[in-house]
């Protein structure tokens, strides 16, 4: 019973993944490609939301393959090893999160060179995140890392902050993977920190997100 209940669960977080990511592009830092303008020579500002969108569906797919991966490990348990899929998922996972380095690489590039809005960067800095943190019970140190850059405009700093969370994220695939290509059954300790590093870096996605959401109702992006 208890199994079943897991691969229910673990299955509708997938699909709550996979469906997000294709129809409602809001779940990882999207919209703040807004604040910036097109300075006429380019439509970089189009490209960078393009490229947040691109990033996120990256992000979200490797998120999803991990999850998958430790579904394996919780219902089939040292048995699991056994099914060349295992393996599998964690390479595709770390596939998908090195495509979403390159592209948050990218956006940085692009976001360094492109002045920013400055109607959206003055509403940022007077956004009240307080009232916005306690408006919907948020109790979590990543809204912390959200009120120290957006608080300053500083979008850029965003993009840097995804980039290094990539990073962490494939060095844990890497740490975990390379225990299952030796046949071993990964440390609980390392998977644990994977999913933690996917879990902060998606809930900073998310908190970003919903400020720019918060944002553009009020601001002509």
């Amino acid at each position: 019973m208890k199994s079943k209940m897991l691969v229910k669960t673990f299955v509708g977080i997938l699909f709550m993944v996979i469906l997000g990511c294709q129809a409602f592009p809001v779940w990882y830092v999207n919209k703040s490609g807004g604040g910036f303008v097109d300075t006429g020579v380019s439509p970089a500002s189009v490209g960078l939301e393009d490229y947040v969108v691109a990033g996120a569906g990256y992000f979200l797919e490797s998120y999803a393959d991990t999850l998958l991966f430790m579904k394996k490990l919780e219902v089939g348990g040292e048995n699991s090893l056994k099914d060349a899929d295992t393996a599998l998922l964690l390479e595709a996972a770390l596939k998908n999160m090195e495509q979403a380095h390159k592209t948050y690489l990218e956006l940085k590039r692009l976001a360094d060179i492109t002045p920013y809005n400055t109607a959206v960067a003055d509403a940022l800095i007077k956004f009240n995140y307080d009232g916005f943190q306690a408006a919907y019970s948020i109790d979590d140190r990543m809204f912390d890392r959200v009120r120290e850059t957006l608080g300053k405009g500083d979008i850029r700093a965003v993009y840097g902050l995804i980039i290094t969370d990539a990073e962490t994220i494939i060095k844990r695939l890497n740490q975990v993977k390379s225990q299952v290509d030796a046949g071993a059954f990964p440390s609980t300790w390392d998977v644990w920190q994977l999913d933690r590093a996917y879990s902060d870096s998606a809930r900073f996605g998310q908190y970003v997100s919903r400020i720019f959401d918060a944002l553009n109702s009020t601001v002509n992006q």
